[in-house]
């Protein structure tokens, strides 16, 4: 026992002495940070005790990426020494790796900033720039080299040449003048057209509606922006989970250039659901069940149900509906889209019971801009504290949107703006009118833990009066998506006709909200936020207008898919500044 004791003391003093050392030794005048990130035998030698042989390994390659760091700076004359316990790693042959190694040193000599000597990349398409970065006399970093090469071929692709490459390469470095001379030839290859789509595997989409939502005309001179194009019509339709369209590596014998489209399938069917919650308006829910591709052509079948304020102040709202969207519909930009709706209003303003019937076009403009326009019939029975009328209303809705965000639920940056001009006719009234409603967004970044988003609103109609106009064309606020601290919806204005005087939703809109959103630690984060609105009765804003303003404080909990929402507000100004609270609990930002 004393014997096996002795033998495991040994061992681990042996251990201890075998204990390795690791530094790295970089010369000034270059950024140590990238030399440092690429000396892999000094990180594995600090993580302890590693395998002789992988250290020397790990050595041998080293050498290869500390020079690359060099170079990305402009150091082409530099000298990279790794001592492996006072043995040069290079030397180490495979048979020859010492059983333990102790001590590992790094010596970096960076040696000077080579600049940009004779420089020749071509030829060139026309109009062609390449990096300004790349010119004589400038520092001649190794990264500004694979910039403009990338860039050249690029120009070319996008005149229509897919093969270009390049041709040859000569890269001399002038140690005694510290200079670098580029002579880089282009292979432009052939002008190629767009040849034909071919698919990779099988999917329940057909294959004639997936070249039509793709909408690659063969024949077309060839475009990189084309295949991106197609590619975003695919998984915009929402049939697929995963789309990739590669290009051919040879052209056809007619200058085509052959595609092949990789499709996963999304699951056909799927289920979600919402839930809200206003201590003004009470909880909401809702649910969706959509089915991705119900005729086989990426048609995409949504059926919405939701009821609002369970056990607030009035009474619940409910709404049904069926939505029908075909992509690829006369033209592979633009959607075709069937709506049917029931609804069930109860307002501070009155009640409504109406059926909708629509159908619209949506064409992508670019990649973020989309415009729709459409036709809607609707049949409504209104209820109002003066009196109850039938109505029946036909309209031409058109929409703008532009969205720039970065994320939909959770943005940190960009922006998104809107439009909706909705012409309508009333003609049990004779009437016509119009329905204008416009928002935009902001969002921008305050260091690395702090986002402003700021978003403003405005709306009017015209041409009816203000008993004529449907309820809901009429503007109301208050509440968790509009005004928070004032209770739901109860921003309007007093509407006087005959003995009866009772609150109506206003012809005209102004809103605004301001938030500072922080992270805090982890998932968590904190919101502080003012909003502000005002309702007229007239189509123009005027001086006369109800105004209010709430604002409070909130906390975030990311899960990943988008933020938990739970905000306290109270009003700011007027009689009961400070003389309320309201909660509000959802999913996603509030804007």
């Amino acid at each position: 026992m004393r014997r096996l004791a002795l033998a495991l003391a040994f061992a681990a003093l042996a251990q201890i002495a075998a204990a390795q050392t690791a530094r790295i030794e970089v010369a000034s005048g270059v950024d140590a940070g990238p030399v440092q990130s690429a000396a892999g035998v000094v990180a594995l030698a600090q993580g302890g005790n590693a395998n002789p042989v992988d250290l020397v390994a790990m050595a041998q390659t080293d050498y290869a990426r500390i020079l690359a760091a060099l170079y990305a700076q402009g150091h082409y004359g530099g000298t990279v020494s790794i001592k492996l316990d006072g043995r040069e790693a290079a030397l180490i042959g495979p048979f020859d790796v010492p059983e333990t190694i102790r001590d590992v040193v790094v010596l970096v000599e960076p040696g000077p900033v080579f600049a940009f000597g004779a420089l020749t990349i071509g030829p060139l398409p026309p109009e062609t720039t390449l990096p300004a970065s790349l010119a004589a006399g400038a520092p001649a970093a190794s990264g500004v080299i694979t910039e403009a090469v990338t860039a050249a071929i690029a120009a070319w692709r996008d005149a229509g040449h897919p093969l270009a490459a390049v041709a040859s390469q000569r890269i001399t470095a002038r140690h005694s003048a510290a200079v670098l001379d580029l002579d880089i030839r282009l292979d432009p290859g052939p002008l190629a057209t767009i040849g034909p789509l071919n698919l990779a595997n099988t999917s329940r989409v057909s294959p004639e509606r997936i070249r039509a939502i793709a909408g690659l005309s063969t024949g077309t001179t060839y475009a990189p922006v084309l295949i991106d194009e197609a590619a975003n019509r695919l998984r915009q339709s929402g049939a697929f989970s995963s789309v990739a369209i590669t290009e051919g590596t040879a052209l056809l014998p007619d200058g085509g250039l052959p595609l092949t489209a990789e499709l996963a399938d999304a699951p056909p069917r799927r289920l979600g659901y919402g839930i809200e919650y206003d201590s003004s308006a009470g909880l909401g829910l809702s649910a969706f069940w959509m089915h991705r591709n119900l005729l086989g052509g990426a048609e995409r079948l949504r059926l919405d149900g939701a009821v609002t304020g369970i056990g607030g102040a009035g009474q619940p709202d409910a709404a049904l509906s069926a939505e029908l969207r075909r992509p690829a519909t006369f033209s592979p930009r633009v959607d075709l889209t069937a709506r049917v709706a029931l609804d069930h209003r109860i307002g501070p303003d009155g009640a409504t019971d109406d059926l909708t019937l629509g159908a619209s076009l949506t064409r992508r403009i670019w990649r973020d801009l989309n415009a729709t326009a459409g036709v809607e019939l609707r049949a409504a029975h209104e209820v109002n504290a003066f009196g109850s009328r039938n109505y029946v209303l036909a309209a031409l809705p058109v929409t703008g949107v532009l969205d720039r965000r970065d994320n939909a639920l959770d943005p940190h940056s960009g922006f998104y703006a809107d439009l909706h001009l909705t012409p309508f006719a009333l003609p049990q009234d004779g009437a016509l009118g119009v329905r204008l409603m416009a928002e935009g967004r902001y969002y921008r970044p305050l260091g690395d833990s702090l986002i402003l988003a700021v978003r403003g609103l405005a709306g009017s109609v015209a041409g009816v009066d203000i008993l004529t106009a449907p309820d809901d064309y009429l503007f109301l606020s208050g509440g968790g998506g509009s005004l928070r601290g004032i209770s739901y919806q109860s921003l309007g204005v007093e509407v006087t006709q005959g003995p009866i005087t009772a609150l109506r939703g206003g012809r005209s809109m102004l809103g605004a909200s301001l938030e500072l959103r922080a992270d805090i630690a982890g998932a968590w984060g904190a919101v502080g936020f003012l909003d502000w609105a005002m309702v007229g009765p007239d189509p123009i804003p005027g001086a006369g207008d109800v105004m209010a303003a709430g604002a409070g404080f909130g906390i975030r909990y990311d899960t990943g898919i988008g933020p938990i929402r739970l905000d306290v507000a109270t009003p700011v100004i007027g009689a009961n500044a400070f003389g309320d609270v309201q909660i509000y609990l959802g999913i996603g930002q509030s804007f």
